[in-house]
């Protein structure tokens, strides 16, 4: 499942892709379960990891609607600084872990891909 941001405003240059061309495996970020986040959190109105909200339209990462396991659909959205810091720490167990990463690292998809995403989530 993607993982989408909103795009930014017109006339914004960005010299990287955005956030909405990047594919990561559903388990790059892991979420909290849907049953320990509160109200705001599953409907996107807050930040699913630091509970920060109201979340600016402008500054959010839609995070993809998910199954909750016990039935129904939630929407988790992050703030951006929460969505770097989780790439960053995702980006150091896969790197740590892969062997393309540490052969070629730019020719592993999912190590780029967390890159990518610590970089534009840092903008």
């Amino acid at each position: 499942m993607p993982y989408r941001a909103v795009p930014p405003p017109p006339g914004t240059v960005t010299s990287e892709p955005p956030l909405d061309t990047l594919r990561l495996p559903l388990d790059a970020l892991p979420l909290p379960s849907p049953e320990d986040v509160t109200d705001g959190q599953s409907r996107g109105a807050s930040c699913v990891w630091c509970g920060h909200g109201p979340l600016s339209t402008d500054a959010v990462v839609d995070l993809g609607t998910r199954k909750n396991p016990l039935g129904g659909s939630w929407f988790p959205r992050a703030c951006p600084h929460c969505v770097s810091a989780r790439a960053h720490r995702a980006l150091s167990a896969h790197a740590s872990m892969c062997e393309q990463c540490v052969d070629e690292a730019a020719r592993c998809e999912t190590g780029s891909a967390l890159q990518q995403l610590v970089r534009e989530s840092r903008r």
